[in-house]
């Protein structure tokens, strides 16, 4: 479903702030096609559980998800579901579906209200579903790992560093991410319950995350130490036995960096003794800290 014929073809500034039945008939008295399109020209389409994420994204705004002042009329465009629409599009495909919006033709937009309204819209949804619960602000995984929330809504990702993505802001959805990286007991449960061999294993290297120090080493005095010399392929098994999945790129940023911008969780200026593990990594190159996370539907 990507275009739609509407109502309203007077300007906008004519309209009284609170729409009245008189004023919702009278929008009906002409058309102009409005469009929301899943993207830009070229642009591949994704899925998500059996529609395209545009058609997904659209379902849930017409449920009543996108009426955000709860007033009952859902205006189509930048006010309500398209505003509502383009961020979860965009996330929910990768970033890879910039959706459009807009009016071929006159000052309009189409309008959907509730049936406890009055009956004069171009179309009608459901009365909103009753609001979630709050999800827990922390978690304990199916491994034994606490989780800790982060809330959904946008933060800024990139930086003005040469070879980084300029600042810009991305809407995430809430997910849990652990607290801290996985442990080497924690990934030895693991391999002892799966059987799994890390690719370093399998490939005889001279150190692997049961020699983390080279050959002849062991794990006394690091069970607590995050897990290392494990690639992706391996880290996706272990989420995929703890029930989690690995954070995106954005998830990782947002809750390393929060919502404004800043270099290192605490501020923007390093601090020695802040609980920082990046001279740890430098120090020990190759290495790499597994951390999951897991998705949770809050809209």
């Amino acid at each position: 479903m990507d275009a739609c014929y509407g109502a309203y073809s007077l300007v906008r500034s004519q309209g009284p702030a609170v729409p009245d039945e008189r004023y919702l008939a009278l929008l009906a008295q002409s058309r102009v096609m409005q469009v929301l399109t899943a993207g830009r020209k070229n642009q591949l389409v994704a899925e998500d559980q059996g529609h395209g994420v545009f058609t997904r994204k659209l379902l849930d705004g017409l449920l009543g998800h996108a009426d955000g002042n709860r007033d009952g009329i859902l205006t189509g465009q930048e006010q309500e579901l398209a505003a509502w629409m383009h961020p979860r599009v965009a996330q929910a495909s990768d970033n890879k579906q910039d959706m459009q919006f807009g009016n071929l033709d006159g000052e309009g937009q189409f309008f959907f209200v509730l049936p406890t309204g009055p009956q004069v819209a171009v179309g009608s949804y459901p009365p909103p579903p009753a609001t979630p619960p709050t999800p827990p602000a922390q978690v304990v995984g199916r491994d034994g790992a606490p989780m800790v929330l982060v809330p959904a809504g946008e933060f800024l990702m990139g930086s003005n560093d040469e070879d980084a993505e300029s600042p810009h802001r991305v809407y995430l959805d809430a997910f849990y991410i652990d607290t801290y990286e996985v442990t080497n007991t924690r990934f030895q449960q693991f391999v002892q319950t799966t059987k799994h061999r890390t690719q370093a294993e399998r490939d005889d290297a001279q150190r692997t995350w049961r020699m983390p120090r080279g050959v002849g080493s062991s794990l006394n005095g690091l069970e607590q130490h995050p897990v290392v010399y494990v690639n992706q392929g391996d880290a996706m098994a272990y989420c995929a036995w703890a029930g989690k999945r690995l954070p995106t790129e954005a998830e990782w940023e947002k809750a390393a960096r929060g919502t404004d911008g800043r270099m290192y969780p605490w501020g923007k200026t390093f601090q020695h003794g802040a609980g920082c593990h990046a001279c740890k990594a430098r120090r020990h190159a190759g290495q790499t800290f597994l951390c999951c996370s897991g998705v949770v539907r809050c809209s």
